[in-house]
């Protein structure tokens, strides 16, 4: 279980590293890839759909921010 906003910051960017310097053998070929990820700690009645929506909305960030990162919605943010 995460504990912290800067916990789960770290495992994404983890997460992003691992993938980033990762590739793929297909038909003899090298492929790399990437991947952006949005997170959002569960607040206190936070229901499950705005849990998703708000991590789509940071992967969203993501992604139009340019790809293969990591974004969190902070608490401060929710609130």
């Amino acid at each position: 279980m995460v504990n912290h906003e800067s916990e789960l910051k770290a495992i994404a960017e983890r997460c992003r590293i691992i993938v980033e310097k990762s590739s793929y053998n297909h038909l003899k070929h090298d492929i790399k890839v990437t991947v952006s990820i949005g997170g959002v700690m569960m607040q206190p009645n936070m229901n499950a759909k705005a849990l998703i929506d708000l991590a789509d909305q940071a992967l969203y960030t993501s992604k139009s921010n340019g790809r293969n990162q990591s974004t969190l919605i902070t608490i401060k943010e929710v609130l």
